[in-house]
């Protein structure tokens, strides 16, 4: 009995180890830097303040961190989205995109993608549309 309960808690432990993946983690960071990286750009155009300027100001010697950066391509380190936000006249937590809010998002992203998928075969299009009038002009 005892070995049947082992193995039911170790597969338990399995299923929470999937649950919590590498992989759904990365998606979430993906997420999350890829609306920072949208929130920054949002603020420096708001500042009217090109992507050379700023990358200057924080001492890079290209604007290709910043390129990156707005994309969400490149982590940002703390010290430097201070002085992003600094420059750019806004409180730091203005640039920071709610951890939460971008993980529902790309969790309702996948779920849309998922029913979508499901009425493909029922989604009317352009060619179909077409058929349909024509076949409704025959019957008249």
């Amino acid at each position: 009995m005892k070995n049947i309960q082992n193995k039911q808690e170790e597969q338990n432990e399995k299923e929470k180890k999937k649950k919590h993946s590498p992989s759904s983690s990365q998606e979430e960071q993906e997420t999350f830097y890829k609306r920072l990286g949208a929130q920054i750009r949002a603020a420096r155009r708001k500042e009217e303040q090109s992507q050379e300027n700023l990358a200057m100001m924080l001492g890079f010697k290209t604007r290709v961190s910043i390129v990156n950066i707005e994309k969400g391509l490149q982590k940002v380190q703390l010290h430097t989205l201070m002085e992003i936000a600094e420059y750019l006249n806004l409180n730091i937590q203005e640039l920071l995109p709610p951890l939460r809010e971008a993980i529902l998002d790309k969790k309702t992203e996948k779920k849309m993608h998922e029913e979508l998928e499901k009425f493909q075969d029922k989604i009317l299009t352009e060619e179909k549309a077409r058929e349909f009038i024509i076949f409704s002009k025959s019957k008249n």
